[in-house]
């Protein structure tokens, strides 16, 4: 098949011609055809058969044509394997077995197979069948190629390759000894292999000290192994490689699991008291395991956040009034390898104080002390103790909880009592307290009035002060003249101007002190004169038409002066009686038609009539000043305490009178001076205020206004 066919025709007829035809033939490629003379055409056997190809030739020659003649030719097929040329694949070191087939009938067979790197067994020849073990000593599959010659009839097909994959034996590529691992840790290991697209089944058997029963899977392991042993355990994983149904011999993947190095000592030791030594031992029953702890800042807890090695050994102080939870999160390492770190729980006991006062409110003596002693931390018990005071009953005593007792001061002075307490919470004592209460005596209460005067000119305001003894803080009062309260009058002072000599004031005192007795005594009483004239009067002002005045002074009568003015107009009348003189100022002015009259004192006041020393009607505007001969001046004035009187006109006299009154007209003073035109006095003793100096030097007199500062 798919040769030449090549025919001659020849005929003993000389001068013969050939014409030939050929029909198309199932299974022959070629399609009819036809010609003449010879043939030479390719003939193509589709099928696995000899198929007869007949030509049909027809001989002329002198015109004369013959029968047709069929020349036939056998067209054998080209044999080829009907066997497979991709046999299944074989796994490493198996016999690969091959039958050849062929749908050829009697066909025979030549193989041949190269050597081939990574197969061991070299390249080899042979017919008819295969069967030889192929080693594959790769990672990777292999194909292996045998290179097949069919002949039949002795037609040879073209060369087939019958190629067979061989597996290599697929093997883990990572580690059989991953590294050690601690207890209660996930063990996690991925399985790979050189060889591509193999596939990992596992099994792991139950062990003694390990928490986890025996198990099996594919692919890759991630499961928690607990080693609850103190030694380290060995777990194997037996691995089985497959890559197309080839599997390898079991391969052990070794972990080391080691024991956790677990505290075995308690992690929640008792609670311990403020300010007292925390002392904590580490232990593990794995041996040589160390320790290592830190230590977190806490709210409350005090010193700061820490950490160290091996036991723990500090004082903790709780600064707030509740228990405060401190925790030491210690690592333990055996073996290379630090367990999960583990948490040391301990509560910190706050020191009970007292949250109520430790400086209670005072009392009066022979009055209950009631104490309700608190603390703000919860469950605190209490226990006191109060020592023997001097002064104070009953004797020393103690008790527990609150207090409530009498205490009497037998002093006249307070007297701090002191409660020693003592405060227990949860087992912890806070440290001694001390409670004091002030113990304060009885005080008498009672109260002085002074005034400014006691005697007064008519119409002259006199002040009036009370002083009190033990008032308190808001002390009350209320005012009487003459034995009766005067309304609204209920200050620590009264203004009272009297009109009638022998009219009394006193005031009685409301204390608003505590622990008192004579809560509302009644002052000393003050008796007032009241003087007919002034001594000294000052006159400003106007006297109209019709007006009919008298002024009066024991003294002096200043009229006008100092920017002030007095004017007597047309029509009115003006009579002025001074003991000593009478002083017309500017700004006085008697206007025509008025009458101003004024003398010295010649034995009555307004009302009387006397000798004029001065007579001034209308007409007149600047008036002369009626004074004596002898004048005298008075300096430094104001004055701190001391001041010398000098004569400044006059001859010296045998003896100079000198009187010195209260702004009200009272005696103070009586001095003198002896031949002498200028002494020094002394009135440091005074209070500080307006006096009048009445010098009188034979018949004539003068009063001068002394101020005492301070």
């Amino acid at each position: 098949s798919g040769e030449t066919f090549d025919y001659t025709a020849t005929s003993a007829t000389s001068g013969s011609a050939f014409e030939w035809s050929r029909a198309t033939i199932s299974g022959i490629t070629e399609s009819g055809s036809s010609g003449t003379g010879n043939i030479s055409e390719v003939l193509t056997n589709t099928t696995t058969a000899s198929i007869d190809v007949v030509y049909t030739y027809i001989t002329t020659a002198n015109g004369c044509t013959s029968a047709d003649q069929s020349v036939t030719v056998r067209v054998n097929p080209l044999p080829v394997l009907s066997s497979t040329l991709a046999p299944a694949s074989i796994c490493n070191g198996a016999t690969f077995g091959y039958t050849a087939a062929s749908a050829t009938s009697g066909s025979t067979f030549e193989w041949s197979r190269a050597t081939i790197t990574g197969i061991t067994e070299p390249g080899t020849t042979g017919t008819g069948n295969v069967s030889e073990a192929l080693s594959n000593t790769t990672t990777a599959p292999i194909e292996v190629t045998y290179v097949y010659t069919t002949s039949a009839n002795g037609c040879s097909g073209s060369e087939q390759n019958v190629v067979v994959r061989v597996n290599p034996t697929a093997v883990l590529s990572s580690t059989l000894t991953p590294p050690a691992m601690n207890s209660a840790v996930t063990f996690v290991y991925t399985a790979t292999s050189a060889t591509a697209g193999a596939t990992f089944a596992w099994t792991r058997a139950t062990m003694a000290g390990i928490t986890q029963v025996g198990t099996s899977g594919t692919g890759n392991i991630s499961e928690k192994l607990t080693n609850t042993s103190t030694l380290p355990i060995d777990v194997t994983y037996l691995y089985t490689t497959t890559i197309d149904g080839c599997s390898s011999s079991a391969q052990s993947v070794v972990v080391r699991v080691y024991p956790t190095g677990d505290l075995s000592s308690t992690l929640t030791p008792p609670a311990v008291c403020s300010a007292s030594l925390f002392s904590y031992v580490a232990t593990s029953t794995t041996p040589g395991a160390t320790f290592a702890w830190t230590r977190a800042t806490v709210t409350g807890i005090f010193p700061a956040g820490t950490s160290g090695t091996g036991n723990v050994f500090e004082v903790l102080v709780n600064t707030t009034t509740a228990p405060i939870v401190v925790t030491y999160v210690y690592t333990t390492t055996a073996n290379g390898y630090s367990n999960t770190p583990q948490n040391v729980v301990v509560t910190i006991k706050p020191t009970p104080v007292l949250s109520s006062t430790l400086t209670p409110g005072a009392i009066c003596s022979g009055s209950a002390f009631v104490y309700l002693a608190t603390s703000a931390t919860s469950g605190t018990t209490y226990g006191w103790t109060r020592p023997t005071k001097a002064g104070i009953s009953p004797a020393g005593t103690s008790g527990t909880g609150n207090v409530n007792e009498v205490l009497t001061n037998r002093t006249s002075s307070p007297i701090s009592v002191t409660y020693l307490y003592t405060t227990t919470a949860g087992g912890c004592s806070g440290a001694v307290q001390n409670v004091v209460v002030s113990v304060e005596p009885s005080l008498p209460v009672s109260v002085t009035i002074t005034s400014d005067a006691t005697e007064s000119c008519p119409g002259k305001v006199i002040h009036f002060t009370a002083l009190p003894v033990n008032g308190g803080l808001a002390p009350g009062y209320q005012w009487r003249v003459n034995g009766s309260d005067v309304p609204g009058a209920t200050s620590s002072t009264y203004s009272f101007i009297p009109t009638l000599t022998g009219t009394t004031v006193n005031c009685v005192l409301t204390s608003g002190a505590a622990c008192t007795y004579g809560s509302t005594p009644t002052s000393n009483t003050i008796t007032l004169t009241v003087l007919e004239v002034c001594p000294d009067i000052t006159v400003t002002g106007t006297v109209a038409d019709g007006q009919d005045t008298c002024y009066n002074a024991t003294n002096t009568i200043t009229v006008a002066g100092e920017g002030t003015t007095f004017t007597v107009q047309n029509g009115g009348h003006v009579l002025m009686i001074a003991g000593v003189q009478i002083f017309y100022l500017p700004g006085t002015k008697v206007e025509p038609g008025g009458y101003l009259h004024g003398k010295i004192f010649d034995g009555a006041y307004c009302g009387q009539k006397a000798s004029s020393i001065v007579d001034v009607t209308g007409g007149a505007n600047d008036l002369p000043v009626i004074s004596p001969k002898s004048t005298f001046r008075l300096y430094p004035n104001p004055t701190t305490g001391n001041f010398t009187l000098e004569q400044t006109q006059g001859t010296v006299n045998e003896t100079v009178k000198v009187v010195i009154y209260s702004a009200l007209g009272g005696k103070v003073k009586t001095l003198q001076m002896t031949r002498e035109m200028k002494h020094d006095f002394s009135i440091s003793e005074f209070p500080v205020g307006v006096y009048f100096v009445k010098v009188a030097a034979g018949e004539d007199a003068q009063t001068i206004k002394l101020i005492k500062t301070n």
